[in-house]
């Protein structure tokens, strides 16, 4: 089933950009979103609108999403958090998120870390990575608590055990410069690899020049082009020119092969 967008600015570009999926989960809210999918915002805001009036959490979600998209109405980033406040409330757990995410930026609310750090860790007793993630970069920078490098590593540790792909890439490079952590080649080529497997282009381009060297891993450069190809073709500047160095070291046979790799690459489903 497709899914809704959401996209937040973080106060600080160090906390990067968020995307948060849903999608109907129950025959009630499915109208709607096929109305979304056919381009009839109209027919899906007054459709989740009956739902969310009569409290029902995804309705309130999606109404959020389309404030804050401007889909079909005035965005208005203010409703958007009214609503997804009304869906965080019931434990759902990505309006949680992005409430505390609106709660950082100070996009519809004033900007509070300390309330943004209360509505993380709910997420984070659900067990939504993302939340983890960001609450870790919340200890990193120390906003809305006490700066904890240790407590914020074990965060970032646990959210990439749950499969989000940031905090695998984060991790691979604290491994990878033994920031906080014994340096490890071996463990940062392995969650490069993890973040690398679900799509995250940094990582791609990280796997690929792990190697080429040999670096954590043994020396590979059908894996090496493979890997930094995929991040190539997802426009990274730089693994485009090491993709184009590759090519000149390897035999056709070798850049066929890798051309029929990325072909079929997909990439594993996020915990976000």
């Amino acid at each position: 089933m497709g899914h809704l967008v959401k996209r937040s600015t973080m106060a600080l570009a160090l906390l990067g950009t968020v995307f948060l999926f849903a999608g109907p989960a129950s025959a009630d809210v499915r109208p709607g979103w096929e109305a979304y999918q056919r381009g009839d915002f109209g027919t899906a805001i007054a459709l989740w609108q009956d739902l969310a009036d009569r409290g029902d959490a995804r309705a309130q979600y999606n109404l959020g999403i389309m404030y804050d998209q401007g889909r079909g109405i005035a965005r208005d980033a203010a409703a958007a958090v009214r609503w997804w406040r009304l869906s965080a409330e019931t434990g759902y757990a990505l309006a949680i998120h992005n409430v505390a995410n609106s709660l950082i930026a100070g996009d519809g609310v004033p900007q509070d870390y300390v309330e943004a750090v209360h509505w993380l860790e709910r997420g984070a007793d659900k067990g939504f990575a993302r939340s983890v993630y960001t609450l870790g970069k919340m200890y990193s920078y120390g906003l809305g608590v006490t700066a904890d490098e240790a407590h914020a590593f074990e965060l970032f540790e646990r959210a990439a055990r749950l499969g989000n792909p940031r905090a695998q890439y984060n991790l691979a490079r604290a491994y990878r410069d033994g920031n906080g952590v014994t340096q490890s080649m071996a463990r940062a080529a392995h969650w490069y690899r993890e973040a690398a497997r679900r799509g995250d282009v940094p990582a791609q381009a990280a796997l690929g020049q792990r190697y080429a060297r040999g670096e954590g891993v043994f020396q590979d450069m059908t894996l090496a082009l493979y890997w930094t190809t995929l991040a190539a073709n997802q426009g990274l500047a730089r693994a485009a020119t090491a993709r184009d160095q590759m090519i000149q070291t390897v035999s056709p046979n070798v850049v066929d092969r890798v051309a029929r790799l990325v072909a079929q690459f997909r990439p594993l489903a996020t915990n976000q």
